[in-house]
């Protein structure tokens, strides 16, 4: 018995292939860039002294 992920994966190259090259090549370079600017967000970016957290300040009921 066939599940619909198994069709769905099987389905993914034919489906990639049908592209014109011009296409499969921006795609390509799109899912690179993408992944280079979440790698770049995720190592450097939110460690970095842009996203840093310098005061905080809580207001609101106070109690024992």
């Amino acid at each position: 018995m066939k599940t619909a992920a198994t069709v769905a994966l099987r389905a993914v190259p034919r489906a990639a292939l049908a592209l014109p090259p011009v296409w499969r090549r921006r795609l390509s370079v799109t899912a690179v860039a993408a992944l280079s600017l979440a790698a770049l967000y995720l190592f450097w970016f939110r460690d970095s002294s842009f996203a840093q957290v310098e005061t905080v300040e809580i207001s609101g009921l106070s109690g024992p």
